[in-house]
């Protein structure tokens, strides 16, 4: 039997690290790890050079499919190209430009408003990374049908994020002179993530925020500069560091305004550490009863007397509940619906 050929674009996996590079690795991967998508599809991975970024860059008229041949072809990160003969699966992580556009880096604004109703227009399924995510594109792109979205939840390694041995994390924050005791911050500076009421509310707790700078942050990256208990980390770290790192942690913190999903913490539940997080419908999606939300993203007060009292949940309840996002069930769905355009 010919193998039907499953092209993907896999640019985020040279890249340093972020939410896109996770999906895009979780889907390769599982898909590498399954028999029975192997027996039926053959996976290409595709790399981006200059040449393809300007094309994608400037939308240029040149259809992929017509240099890398038919094949259902999958994007993860809302960007595509135009096909010919062959479709394509787009995934669309949220719309927050529409719901926050002052959060929102001008040039990539104004890049997204022109661009993503032509991506969504052009791809024959859009993966939304959640329900609400689902809502909220309907919401701003009414033209859009229903049944061309189809949620598939993000998907945490559970192999890797996982319950550690005190020992063994210990030894590794010890090697890399951590706080003995320290809440965790995981994700870009950058407004939309509502940094500013974090480090309002902290008071004198240490917080190891790990994170490159992004963009409209001069103030608070200021204020994370002067501070002498917070710890800015910007450099890479592996999945298994990260995990071990979140093991250490007495909590996640997540405030942000607005979230697609919110992997990082899923991924500290998952290492049975709990997560603190705004309550916002995409996080109440995602971690349900395992979270413990402070309020309104704005809330200080309610921040910070959460941080003074982190109400305690069961690492099995944690774990349990990022059990339901493991990879084979995200790769799964995913092949559901390469199996309907096939």
């Amino acid at each position: 039997m010919k193998k039907t050929k499953i092209f993907i674009w896999a640019d985020a996996l040279t890249k340093s690290g972020g939410g896109i590079k996770n999906v895009t690795e979780n889907i390769v991967r599982g898909f590498e790890k399954d028999n029975g998508f192997n027996e039926r599809y053959e996976l290409k991975k595709i790399h981006g050079n200059l040449f393809w970024r300007a094309i994608m860059k400037f939308d240029i008229a040149l259809p992929l499919d017509l240099f890398f041949g038919k094949g259902i072809y999958i994007f993860p990160d809302f960007r595509n190209f135009r096909l010919i003969y062959s479709k394509s699966i787009t995934i669309v992580h949220d719309v927050a430009h529409k719901i926050f556009p002052e959060f929102t880096d001008a040039k990539n604004l104004q890049m997204l408003n022109k661009m993503l109703p032509r991506y969504m227009d052009r791809t024959d399924k859009i993966i939304a990374v959640s329900q609400s995510s689902k809502n909220d594109i309907l919401n701003y792109f009414p033209d859009i049908k229903p049944n061309k979205i189809t949620v598939v939840h993000n998907s945490v390694d559970l192999n890797v994020f996982k319950k550690y041995s005190q020992k063994e994390v210990q030894a590794y924050l010890q090697k890399n002179n951590f706080p003995e005791k320290y809440f965790l911050f995981l994700s870009t500076v950058e407004p939309r993530k509502n940094i500013d009421t974090l480090l309002d509310a902290l008071g004198n707790n240490e917080l190891v925020l790990i994170g490159k700078n992004g963009w409209k942050s001069e103030e608070v990256v200021e204020k994370i500069e002067n501070s002498k208990n917070i710890i800015w980390l910007q450099k890479q770290f592996s999945e298994y560091e990260l995990a071990l790192i979140m093991n250490g942690a007495t909590a996640l913190i997540h405030p942000a305004w607005h979230e697609g999903f919110g992997l990082a913490p899923l991924q500290s539940i998952a290492c049975e550490t709990p997560a603190v997080v705004s309550d916002i419908s995409a996080m109440r999606e995602v971690l349900g009863k395992a979270g413990i939300y402070y309020g309104k993203p704005d809330d200080t007060k309610g921040l910070q007397k959460t941080l003074q009292n982190i109400p305690e949940i069961a690492g099995s309840v944690l774990r349990k509940r990022a059990e339901g996002f493991g990879r084979e069930k995200m790769t799964g769905q995913i092949t559901d619906i390469i199996s309907s355009l096939d």
